[in-house]
C-alpha cells in the first residue's frame, strides 16, 4: 500500500510482481433471476446505447462490451485462470447454485459467483468426464444433491430449523432445477469441447 486517501476512502496500492487477484469472501449474494442474466448477456452482445446513460455509463458499457468480445465470451463457457477454472453458465443464481451442488456431489469443489462457478485447482479435462456422466443421468435425487449444499443452515431461523428439514425444503424448492442439470451439462459440453481439444 502506497497511500490512503481519507477524503475518498481510497487505498492506493502498488503492483507486486508475485501478486494475484484477491478473492473476497462474499457474505451474501443478491440473487439474480435467469431473465436478468439473459438481459445482461444481451447487453454485452448488443450494440445499442441506452439514451439514459451518461458519459461514464456509456464508457463503462463500451469497456464491458470490448472485454466481452476480447474474451470471446459469447462462445466460450470455460475460462482457465491459472489453476482455477471458471465455468460461465449464464444462468440465474439459483440454477447456478444447483449446478454447483451437483458438481460437488460428483466430487468437484465449487464456488458460486454472479455468472457461474469457480472450480479451484481444476482443469477442463477433469470436468469433461463428469459432465458427460451428468448428461446421461435420467434422474438425480434432489435429497442426494441437498446433502452437498454447504450453507443449508444459513439464515435468520437457522437455530430453530433442524438440518434435515432445511435439506428437505431445499430439495423440494430446487427439484425442478435439478431436473434441468443434464441439459445444462450438455450445453456446457457442447460449447466447451473446442476449448478442451
Amino acid at each position: 500500500m502506497r497511500e490512503i486517501e481519507e477524503k475518498t476512502q481510497t487505498l492506493l496500492v502498488a503492483a507486486h510482481h508475485g501478486g494475484v487477484v484477491p478473492r473476497f469472501e462474499r457474505s451474501t449474494i443478491e440473487p439474480a433471476h435467469d431473465r436478468l442474466i439473459a438481459e445482461m448477456r444481451a447487453a454485452y452482445e448488443g450494440g445499442d446505447v441506452p439514451p439514459y446513460l451518461d458519459q461514464s455509463g456509456r464508457d463503462l458499457l463500451s469497456e464491458g462490451r470490448e472485454t466481452f468480445r476480447d474474451w470471446n465470451l459469447d462462445a466460450i463457457i470455460l475460462v482457465q485462470e491459472e489453476a482455477d477454472l471458471h465455468l460461465l453458465l449464464w444462468r440465474g443464481t439459483q440454477a447456478t447454485a444447483v449446478f454447483g451442488a451437483v458438481l460437488s456431489m460428483a466430487g468437484l469443489e465449487c464456488e458460486v459467483h454472479d455468472l457461474g462457478l469457480i472450480l479451484p485447482n481444476t482443469k477442463g479435462e477433469e470436468v469433461a468426464p463428469i459432465l458427460e456422466k451428468l448428461v446421461t443421468m435420467e434422474k438425480i435425487d434432489p435429497m442426494d444433491v441437498a446433502e452437498f449444499v454447504k450453507n443449508i443452515g444459513d439464515g435468520r431461523f437457522r437455530e430453530s430449523v433442524p438440518e434435515w428439514l432445511a435439506r428437505k425444503q431445499w430439495a423440494d424448492q430446487n427439484a425442478s432445477l435439478i431436473r434441468t442439470v443434464p441439459t445444462m451439462a450438455k450445453a456446457v459440453l457442447t460449447n466447451a469441447t473446442s476449448t478442451w481439444t
